[in-house]
């Protein structure tokens, strides 16, 4: 009976196990089938830093001081008959790109003595932008535009005849005679592809882009001429942001509810390096970034000045990066540059922090003859770099034309005792949205004296100064 009552227990046993597996299985078929009846739910997108909103300012900044000014100041902005306006065509995707302004280059194009206006301008983007979209200037409202001033000092827009409607999203401009026609030329930044247009000496420019190889890519930002190894040919360098293109600039920033997406900051992307372009004796250029000692792909470059920061008598090159350390390239009088800015002072604020660095200035604040620094941040403070000076000698240059009394335009030749010669195209122009001193800083190392100082004058007219004092400004007039 015992056995009986064991074999009848068993085959319950079995019988209940059995159909307690059926019954799950059941349940599992029928949860599955709900599953394929309901749509898979939307993953999260990848979210980055943004910037935020409550980190502005909650009460408005105090009045300005309403003491007497020396100087007063008139918008003329009507008058002048200058109609042009920025389009960064904003999109619902929060592009970085729309945030980042334009540039502005005076320049005497057509060598008459009055200062003419380029504008940078954005391109149009679709909202958004699909794989192999590239941004578009092809509307006249995204047209770059070059304004010509007339005697009575209103400006005319020249744009289509002098061929400067553009390609493309642009940023920066940077002006320089790179071939010495005695007619400024014209490079201009910006995302995708830079494009360099010579004058043509009869209202128009070309472009020579390619034929010259500077066409960088990538997002540019500011760019500058300059004769690094006193050969006496210009030679670029363009100033990169970061490592960014639509689809890695379409990541979610900003708080997760509808109209909470927000600009995404630089942190979110990676830096690029900056390139520096060498011009060799035929005209065209030799990009050598890394055989020069600049190959940094840390940076995240807005903003680029150039000064012989310690009167060796060669050029040296800072740069304003966003969000990381800054860059001070020494120049090393062999083709190379060491960045120095750690130990010079210049990497991060008094704080030992990074910030984010956009305009830089390159000025002789205190008249010393020695080039200080002033950087604007983004949502902070300026920072201001005394240079505390070398025991090396100078000589200031301050150039008052009779039509240009900036003095903008001219070269100046020094030779210095040792026969040495120094050559510097006079301008106001680089950096991110700021504007250099138009005097010369003559850096002239262990010689202690100059022998000639020659100007050459827009007009073609020279002249020579003999024996200058040095350590001291010389201020030359245009007769």
């Amino acid at each position: 009976m015992l056995r009986l009552g064991s074999t009848k227990l068993h085959e319950a046993s079995l019988t209940g196990l059995v159909s307690f597996r059926a019954f799950s299985w059941i349940i599992i078929l029928c949860a599955a089938a709900m599953a394929q009846q309901q749509p898979a739910p939307t993953p999260t997108p990848r979210t980055g830093r943004a910037y935020s909103a409550p980190d502005l300012p909650k009460t408005p900044p105090p009045a300005g001081p309403q003491a007497a000014s020396p100087v007063t100041f008139t918008d003329v902005t009507a008058q002048t008959r200058i109609t042009f306006k920025h389009a960064a065509s904003a999109t619902s995707q929060k592009y970085l790109l729309e945030t980042m302004g334009a540039g502005v280059a005076m320049l005497d194009y057509d060598n008459d003595g009055r200062l003419d206006l380029f504008f940078t301008n954005g391109a149009q983007l679709k909202d958004p932008m699909g794989k192999g979209d590239v941004p578009d200037k092809r509307n006249p409202r995204y047209w770059n535009r070059l304004y010509q001033q007339k005697p009575d000092d209103t400006f005319i827009d020249i744009t289509e005849q002098a061929g400067l409607k553009g390609e493309g999203y642009s940023m920066g401009a940077a002006v320089g005679d790179y071939d010495n026609d005695g007619y400024v030329d014209l490079y201009v930044t910006g995302y995708g592809e830079n494009h360099l247009y010579h004058n043509n000496g009869n209202g128009a420019f070309s472009d020579v882009t390619r034929k010259l190889g500077v066409s960088a890519g990538g997002w540019s930002t500011s760019a500058g001429w300059f004769d690094y190894d006193r050969d006496g040919r210009l030679d670029l360098f363009i100033a990169r942001y970061l490592d960014w293109d639509f689809e890695k600039g379409s990541i979610f920033c900003g708080e997760a509810r509808p109209g909470g997406r927000a600009f995404c900051h630089p942190d979110n992307f990676k830096g690029v390096t900056n390139l520096l372009y060498h011009q060799l004796p035929d005209g065209t250029f030799e990009e050598v970034t890394t055989k020069a000692g600049m190959a940094d792909p840390s940076g995240k470059a807005l903003g680029v000045a150039f000064a012989d920061f310690d009167n060796d008598g060669l050029l040296d090159v800072f740069v304003a990066n966003d969000s990381v350390r800054q860059s001070l390239y020494r120049n090393n009088d062999d083709g190379t540059f060491e960045d120095v800015a750690v130990m010079a002072g210049a990497g991060y604020d008094e704080n030992g922090k990074t910030f984010a660095g956009m305009g830089v200035d390159a000025a002789d604040f205190e008249n010393d003859g020695h080039m200080d620094v002033v950087m604007s941040v983004v949502d902070g403070p300026p920072v201001v770099l005394r240079n505390k000076g070398s025991k090396n000698h100078w000589l200031g240059v301050r150039l008052a034309a009779m039509k240009n009394r900036d003095g903008f335009g001219p070269r100046i030749t020094v030779v210095d005792g040792s026969g040495r010669r120094h050559i510097f195209d006079v301008n106001n122009a680089g950096s991110y949205l700021s504007s250099n001193d138009s005097r010369v800083v003559v850096g002239l190392g262990n010689a202690v004296t100059v022998r000639t100082v020659e100007v050459r004058w827009p007009n073609g007219q020279v002249e020579k100064i003999a024996n200058p004092t040095i350590d001291r400004y010389l201020t030359i007039n245009d007769h």
